[in-house]
């Protein structure tokens, strides 16, 4: 009888330890650690965060190192959801410069199984040395001062505001009435020309922007809200603008090689979707060289860029390129407006040197702008002259940018 409670016993054990190892719907496969710590310079984990799941899943990543943001920049997955299967999540990671340890935690969840996994990424290589990293600048406002006629010039502002990971928060673009680069308390009330402000929601892969022009004689607000979704290196794949006023919408559908632009389609909503506008870009050497707008066989026109050795340093904040630029196939580019996608490091990436020249290829017009630069010790860009050469559609194409950096 003692022998039979005791193989009851068991096999109760058995069974009840089997239907626990059943109701869990996600295990980690692999000899994959739940804490896993990468160096400084270590860009990525080449074994990846092996699991298999019994249904579908998703994933997040998590600010452990500070409190004041639960988004992480430094970290992002090869992908956050999934049916039942197997899988292999790989993390790509920035380089740490900051000099001290960071953590973030990935959590997996399927059904009522979590799994969690601390990846802390330390302050230092392997040898115990910091990395060596490259001086990251911000711009912090940009002067612009343009001709409207021979004998008359003009100066506005854009201010840059950014989030406390690097990523732009809000441009505002000011008209400088008093002509002495600076915003003053009237000009900042009075004199707010347009203004776009971004929000990111890291988890679902998505930025929420809201352009806002407004009318001088009027005092007419006109506003565009937009969502972008990103692809896992942090680019939009896809743009779509809703204007507030007359709830048009227009979308743009973003492909990528190698990191770079190579095909945009532009969707409106009246239009027909399987005959859109075409975008292509043309690179070469790391370089946009030609910008091509098409529909169906029909070219509307194309803007070619010749570029210099001055860098479009990767290391400043905004995109300088596609800031200055002035014909209409290149400064409409993917969008209309002061929207900020390809300013702001969402349009894969950008242009290895600053252009030149720019030429519009168009049946209609005829023009080219020509630009020249001034730098400061340590290579950065403090100034940039245009030159319209006699011509060109816009009434401020010869100008002076003045750029300025955050201390």
């Amino acid at each position: 009888m003692k022998k039979l409670f005791l193989c009851l016993f068991v096999a109760a054990c058995f069974f009840s330890c089997s239907d626990d190892d059943e109701k869990e719907s996600i295990r980690l496969t692999g000899n994959t650690e739940t804490s896993q710590v990468v160096y400084a310079d270590e860009t990525n984990k080449p074994e990846g965060i092996k699991f298999t799941a019994t249904a579908s899943w998703t994933a997040t990543v998590k600010n452990v190192t500070t409190t004041r943001s639960s988004e992480v920049d430094w970290l992002s997955l090869n992908m956050y959801s999934g049916d039942a299967g197997e899988y292999t999540l790989t993390m790509t990671l920035q380089p740490n410069l900051t000099g001290q340890d960071r953590v973030a935690e990935i959590i997996i969840t399927c059904s009522d199984t979590v799994i969690r996994i601390r990846v802390e990424q330390k302050g230092t290589k392997a040898d115990g040395e910091k990395p060596e990293g490259t001086e990251k600048r911000f711009v912090d406002n940009i002067i612009y001062k343009w001709e409207d006629s021979k004998d008359d010039w003009r100066q506005e502002i854009m201010e840059f505001t950014y989030n406390s990971d690097g990523t732009v928060k809000l441009i505002a673009n000011y008209g400088d009435y008093n002509n002495n680069g600076i915003i003053d308390d009237e000009e900042r009330s009075e004199a707010l020309e347009w203004k776009t402000e971004f929000r990111y929601d890291t988890a679902n892969k998505k930025v929420y922007t809201e352009s806002t022009e407004y009318e001088e004689k009027t005092e007419t607000e006109y506003i565009k809200t937009g969502e972008l979704t990103l692809n896992a290196e942090g680019y939009a794949v896809e743009a779509k603008y809703e204007s507030n006023n007359d709830g048009s919408v227009e979308t743009y559908q973003i492909s990528y090689q190698d990191r770079y632009a190579v095909a945009v389609k532009a969707i409106e909503l009246d239009d027909d979707s399987s005959y859109p506008y075409v975008e292509e870009p043309k690179w070469e050497a790391g370089n946009l060289v030609k910008v091509s707008c098409k529909r169906g066989s029909s070219l509307f026109g194309s803007s070619e860029i010749i570029y210099g050795d001055v860098l479009n340093h990767p290391d400043v904040s905004i995109d300088l390129n596609f800031l200055i630029a002035n014909t209409e196939w290149y400064d409409c580019f993917c969008e209309d407006g002061n929207y900020g996608l390809k300013v702001c490091g969402l349009f894969g990436k950008r242009s290895k040197n600053m252009m030149i020249k720019e030429i519009a290829v168009d049946p209609y017009r005829n023009e080219s702008y020509t630009y020249t630069y001034e730098n400061d010790t340590k290579g950065f860009i403090t100034k940039i002259t245009v030159d319209n050469n006699n011509g060109g559609h816009q009434s401020n194409s010869n100008g002076i940018y003045t750029i300025n950096y955050k201390k």
